[in-house]
């Protein structure tokens, strides 16, 4: 009897099937245990395929409140653990970075190998972070402080503090600013010196301090009082630092109140670098017609920041006449302010914070109504005879190792256009003086007596976009040193 081929492979499959159980239990036939154990698995597999056949929702399939909130914690919970891997990444990433490859001998047995080491560089030597600090900018040394706490406590002490003003102060390479202090409003703004003047960074007055009164600057901090305001009840004087946005209030100065309103009274303040300490200087002399017995003689009280108090001196028969209360310039240790003897005889009186000598000098080129004007220049100063009438100015150098010895050097004589101010509203950190052309800036060479397009539009900039054409300058100009002075204040 033939055999049926089908029958053979039906047969031949089941036994297929048999062999591949047996397999699953180590050559065991499947039992009912393991049968309904088999049973169960089979439903969670297909419970799953059929809820990831739900996430995979078309358009026009309708979304139940249930399977939505289902959805947003699926979704939500794949968020948190990206992020944390994304963490980890990055803190790795920090790690890398803060650290560096040291190769250290290692002695095994007689023989000595070496090993690559990864070391911090947060435990950088002090003198070594202080050395990379150093170069850096004043707003970015001050995000550094952030790192950790030893970088803070490095970065706050006076001497980091002086270490960085004197490698910004002697790098030719450091960018130059200017400063262009609003005069009807409570912002400044620090601009690179440069074609344009683009903005390095912007700041406002702090709501305590004045700043439509007095104000002086010298290398990085801002000196400002209400003492020739209307308003006499307020004679206190500040300094403040824009950048670290931090100021100090002077103790009272033994001179206020003396002689109270019979008096001429002038302020100026500076850097003294000799010293590596900011000073103010307040000067006083009484009035001829209010106290003629007394009118020569001069109190004079010096502020040192250093020791956070005043010095008071005084000297007779010094000069005769009045000096202005509203423009001073400090240069190397000794402060200048412009003024006039009765005989309608211009001149200049300067103070030797190192020496404690007051003197007078005589101007060059004096006529009966000039406009006056002295701005710092280097290590001297620069005089400016402006003659409105003749639309002219010439600019004078003061030359001479001390105020003892001294000379007068006319650096040049310009013609100013039409259409310009003979006004001189700063110097350049190069020295090239900045007049006003309309809504532009022009700067003078000073090999070439050429005017060059400094600013155009500056009117574009948002500080001053209220002016109108006619009125005074609304800006005042001074070069800028970033300092990190008053930062270890409390």
């Amino acid at each position: 009897m033939k055999s049926n081929p089908m029958v053979l492979g039906f047969f031949r499959a089941q036994i297929q099937k048999k062999l591949q159980m047996s397999r699953l239990t180590k050559d065991k036939l499947i039992t009912p245990d393991l049968k309904r154990k088999l049973g169960k698995i089979m439903k969670k597999k297909t419970s799953k395929l059929q809820m990831s056949r739900q996430r995979e929702l078309t358009k026009d399939e309708v979304i139940t409140p249930d399977l939505k909130r289902k959805l947003e914690k699926d979704y939500n919970h794949k968020m948190v653990t990206s992020n944390k891997q994304k963490k980890k990444k990055m803190m790795k990433l920090v790690d890398n970075t803060m650290c560096s490859t040291t190769s250290v001998l290692v002695r095994h047995g007689g023989k000595y190998t070496t090993t690559n080491q990864l070391t911090r560089n947060s435990d950088l030597p002090p003198d070594l972070l202080a050395e990379v600090l150093k170069r850096l900018p004043v707003k970015y040394v001050l995000r550094c402080r952030c790192v950790q706490k030893s970088w803070n406590f490095l970065i706050k002490t006076p001497i980091f503090i002086t270490l960085h003003t004197n490698y910004q102060n002697s790098n030719r390479n450091r960018p130059k600013y200017l400063s262009f202090n609003a005069a009807y409003s409570d912002l400044m703004t620090i601009r690179f010196d440069d074609r344009q003047c683009e903005e390095y960074c912007r700041v406002k007055y702090l709501p305590d301090l004045p700043h439509s009164t007095w104000v002086a600057h010298s290398h990085g901090l801002f000196c400002v009082t209400y003492m020739f305001s209307t308003e006499p009840e307020k004679d206190g004087i500040y300094l403040w630092n824009p950048l670290v946005q931090k100021f100090a209030t002077l103790p009272r100065s033994p001179l206020f109140g003396y002689y109270a309103r019979l008096c001429l009274s002038a302020l100026a303040f500076g850097f003294v670098p000799q010293f590596n300490d900011y000073v103010v200087v307040y000067l006083i002399k009484p009035h001829p017609k209010c106290c003629p017995l007394n009118h020569r003689l001069v109190k004079i009280a010096i502020y040192s920041l250093n020791n956070n108090s005043w010095k008071t001196i005084s000297q007779d028969y010094v000069f005769q006449g009045i000096i202005t209360m509203d423009r001073s310039v400090f240069v190397n240790g000794v402060a200048y302010w412009l003024g006039c003897k009765w005989k309608n005889c211009q001149i200049l009186v300067c103070f030797d914070t190192k020496t404690h000598t007051l003197r007078e000098i005589l101007l060059p080129d004096w006529v009966e109504t000039p406009w006056l004007g002295i701005h710092p220049f280097g290590q001297s100063i620069a005089y400016f005879f402006e003659d409105e009438r003749a639309g002219r100015f010439d600019m004078w150098v003061l030359k001479g190792d001390s105020i003892d010895e001294f000379f007068w050097e006319k650096k040049m004589s310009i013609i100013v256009k039409s259409f310009c101010r003979t006004e001189v509203l700063g110097l350049r950190n190069n020295g090239e003086p900045i007049v006003f052309s309309f809504y532009n800036l022009l700067s003078y060479n000073l090999d070439s007596h050429e005017a060059n397009d400094f600013v155009d539009s500056w009117n574009c900039w948002d500080d001053f976009s209220y002016y109108d054409y006619g009125m005074a300058p609304p800006f005042s100009i001074s070069t800028f040193v970033e300092s990190l002075a008053l930062l270890n204040l409390d």
